[in-house]
Formats: C-alpha cells, sequence, structure tokens
C-alpha cells in the first residue's frame, strides 16, 4: 500500500511524502516513509544539512584557518533530488537503487566537483553521482569507543552516531604501472559539535576511497587518499593486514626500483634469506600538483617480518620486526633516495621496549613502553651481573642504545617511589630524581 502526503520532519515544515506499506517475505509488517527535501531542480533558497541538523560541527578549510574548522562542508553540497528515507527494515532505495539501512538515511544527487581535491581534474565538471548512507543520533547512554589510530569512521566495526555518506565517483588513473579504481567519495561528520567535544576521535571527515592494484606483487588493496580544503597535497595511504611477499622485489612498482633489500643490514638480509615471511602491513605515496607519477613525492612502504629475530648483543634480541622504507622523487631519476628504519620489540629482563634503529650504521635504540616499570636490581642481575646489586629503586624511564655485535650504553630514570635511602646514623638520607648512565663493550667491563 502507498500513500501520499505531506509532512513535517527533522525540522522542515510541509514535506511531501510518499510512505509504502508492505508485508515482508517472513509476514513482517514494514514500512518506509520518503520525504522529498529538493526536486530535481533546486530552487533558489534550497534544503540545507544545517536546517535539519543544525548543530553539526564545521569542516576543516586551509585556505581559512590551518588549526580552526571554518568550513560547513555539509551546506556547500550541490544537491537535487535529496531525501530522507526512513525505512523498518534494510534494503534498497526504489528510486535510486542504493541500499537503505534500518532507520534514518539520506538520498540525493550530487555534484561532486570542489570536494575532491585533485581528483577534481578527473571529474569532467558535470558529473553527478548518487550521494546517500545514515544519520543516526546518539544515545544518552551510548559510549562509543575512541576511534582507532589511523582508522576511519567508516571503517569501524559498531555503531556510530553522526551522518556518514558515500557516493561511487567511478575515477580510474594511473601511476606509472599502479592503477587505482573503484572510487568512492565519503563524508563523515558528528551529529552535534557537544557529541564531538565529548568524542574528539570523531573528527570532521571527507576522503576518497578506492582499489590500488600492484601489479609486481600480484596484489590489489584497499586505500583512502583524505581530503581538506584547500590541502594542496595528496596521500594515497592503507593499512593492511599483513599480506604475505615472496620478497621485497615484488614491492618495485611501489617503490620505482628493486633495491629495497640491498638496503638491509647484512644479519636482516642473511635472517630474511633463511626465514622469508615478509609481509606488507601499509603503503603510502605523497603527491602535489597533479594525479601522474612526475607528481610523486614519495612513497612510504611497512614491510613485517614476523619470523625474524636479531640478536644484536648476547641478551638483546628484537623480535616483531618491521621495516619502513620511505622512497623520495621514486620517479625522479637521479634525485631519488631511499631511507630505511627498522623497529620492533625487545624484552629486557621481562619488560618489553619499543625498538627502532638509526642509519648507516642501524645502531639500535630502544624505549621502555609507555606505563611499564622495570626494578633495576632485575636488569643488572641479567645483563651487569659482575657489579654489585643495586638499590631497590625502579626504572620509569629508560633510553637503551646497542651498537650491534659492539657495545650498548643505557640512561635510566629511576621513579621517586620506592626512593634511594641512605642509612647514615639516625637522619637517613632519601635521594629522588636519581638517574643512571652505563656503557659495556661486548667483551669487557661495564
Amino acid at each position: 500500500m502507498t500513500v501520499t502526503g505531506a509532512a513535517s520532519f527533522m525540522n522542515v515544515p510541509t514535506l511531501p511524502v510518499t510512505a509504502v506499506f508492505h508485508l515482508d517475505v517472513t509476514g513482517t509488517p514494514a514500512a518506509t516513509l520518503r520525504f522529498t527535501l529538493i526536486g530535481p531542480t533546486p530552487g533558489p533558497n534550497p534544503w540545507r544539512f544545517s536546517t535539519s541538523l543544525p548543530k553539526s560541527p564545521l569542516f576543516m578549510d586551509y585556505g581559512k584557518s590551518l588549526t580552526k574548522p571554518q568550513l560547513n562542508l555539509l551546506d556547500e553540497l550541490q544537491l537535487s533530488n535529496a531525501a530522507f528515507v526512513l525505512t523498518t527494515q534494510a534494503g534498497k532505495d526504489d528510486a535510486t537503487g542504493v541500499p537503505l539501512s534500518l532507520g534514518l538515511n539520506f538520498v540525493g544527487t550530487l555534484n561532486p566537483t570542489g570536494l575532491t581535491g585533485l581528483f577534481d581534474a578527473l571529474l569532467h565538471g558535470n558529473k553527478q553521482v548518487t550521494l546517500y548512507g545514515t544519520i543516526t543520533m546518539p544515545i544518552a547512554t551510548q559510549v562509543t569507543p575512541p576511534l582507532p589510530y589511523l582508522t576511519y569512521p567508516w571503517q569501524t566495526q559498531w555503531p556510530l552516531p553522526g551522518i556518514q555518506l558515500q557516493g561511487v565517483l567511478g575515477i580510474e588513473f594511473s601511476l606509472s604501472a599502479l592503477k587505482l579504481h573503484d572510487t568512492k567519495l565519503c563524508i563523515y561528520s558528528p551529529i552535534s559539535s557537544d557529541w564531538l567535544v565529548a568524542n574528539r576521535s570523531y573528527q570532521p571527515t571527507t576522503a576518497v576511497t578506492g582499489t590500488l592494484d600492484v601489479p609486481s606483487a600480484a596484489i590489489s588493496v584497499d586505500v583512502t587518499t583524505e581530503i581538506t580544503r584547500n590541502y594542496p597535497y595528496v596521500l594515497i595511504a592503507g593499512m593492511f593486514d599483513g599480506i604475505n611477499l615472496d620478497n621485497l622485489a615484488r614491492l618495485a612498482d611501489l617503490a620505482n626500483g628493486s633495491d629495497l633489500f640491498d638496503k638491509l643490514p647484512d644479519d636482516i638480509k642473511k635472517l630474511i634469506n633463511e626465514l622469508g615471511g615478509l609481509t606488507l602491513e601499509g603503503s603510502a605515496v605523497g603527491l602535489t600538483d597533479s594525479l601522474s607519477a612526475s607528481a610523486i613525492d614519495y612513497a612510504y612502504l611497512i614491510v613485517g617480518m614476523p619470523k625474524l629475530q636479531w640478536t644484536v648483543f648476547p641478551g638483546f634480541t628484537i623480535d616483531s620486526i618491521f621495516t619502513d622504507f620511505i622512497i623520495d622523487n621514486p620517479f625522479s631519476g637521479q634525485d631519488r633516495s631511499v631511507s630505511v628504519l627498522l623497529g620492533g620489540q625487545i624484552d629486557v629482563a621481562g619488560v618489553p621496549f619499543s625498538v627502532s634503529t638509526e642509519m648507516p650504521n642501524f645502531s639500535v635504540r630502544a624505549a621502555l613502553v609507555e606505563g611499564a616499570t622495570l626494578p633495576l636490581s632485575d636488569f643488572f642481575k641479567q645483563f651487569l651481573p659482575e657489579l654489585p646489586a643495586p638499590p631497590d629503586l625502579v626504572v620509569e624511564e629508560m633510553q637503551l642504545i646497542v651498537v650491534p655485535g659492539q657495545e650498548y650504553s643505557f640512561t635510566a630514570r629511576m621513579a621517586d617511589d620506592p626512593g634511594w635511602t641512605l642509612d647514615l646514623g639516625p637522619t637517613p638520607v632519601t635521594i629522588s630524581n636519581v638517574e643512571i648512565s652505563l656503557s659495556k663493550q661486548a667483551a669487557g667491563s661495564p
């Protein structure tokens, strides 16, 4: 059954509404109400998102401010044939064929020009896309988990309050052997500035997503390019769940060269040849000015080496190893250069340390993981047994430097509790702000 009429909805009076009622395949009653907001030809004062959601926060516009959001992006959307669609069950929109979710949906026709940064050049001016998505109001008792690092709002696995919109762009282009396709425009905005204040990790965000083909690795990966108005750079990036690689030469199309393996320490090369097990964990390509290979400023690759354990000094073995490769000017001939950073984790007397390395000698720097503590006596027992036992102190911050196979040194700052108390007679003395520095050669004493 279909009923038409007019109704006030979401701060808009007398909207044309079409209500469709039916029984689904299980015999359950279902209803879909379509509230028309904008017709095929927008009038001089068309509906805007701020009409229905006046408290939604602003987006960043670097042409206006580098620190303070200034852009009412949702109100600038060039829309036609726009509607709210309220439905009691998921399905497809009868008018456009796009998916509908249970609850409140938005569907409209969008001219995306001006929203996609450098991608605008590929839209050819008058392209129209169907913009659709959900509008979810926050519930007073609902607690939303913080957005994980390098995760976008539309990638969450939990119910998320806010405006989530998307539209298929259909843009395809190549960067040398790389090809980006299946592109979509994604927009997220919190419902209100007040909700954003309480959930600051969910910033208003616009992005172009797509699939990047890497022929040399025989893989296709999902990537995202965040778009900020008047920001002149593009970063096409993705984080992955460990894509298996036979060898580093498989990344030649991303690095524009097969020399990544040559840049590694000899010990790591030997372990890779023996154990293999490389994984691609992330990649990024940074561009300026245009979407062309010659405009690529750098490529960034994160390669996991989960099978490797690198003993850099007796008692110090790095595991959970990963390597960051930064290839500057990858398509600029003689200007191309490769930088390498190795990272991982070292277990020191049962306490985890995060590890990074430095070129060109790959000296290892390790720092106590935030929130962890290390009893100083445990460290001395394992690594410096020839020295007298230290007082009962707890290491709160520690920096460890290892030159593989040659020496190590450390600097440690003690926690104030427990303090270092010296028994000097009737009046004991407690020393605070204690720091210790030591170094040890491969075949020597501290």
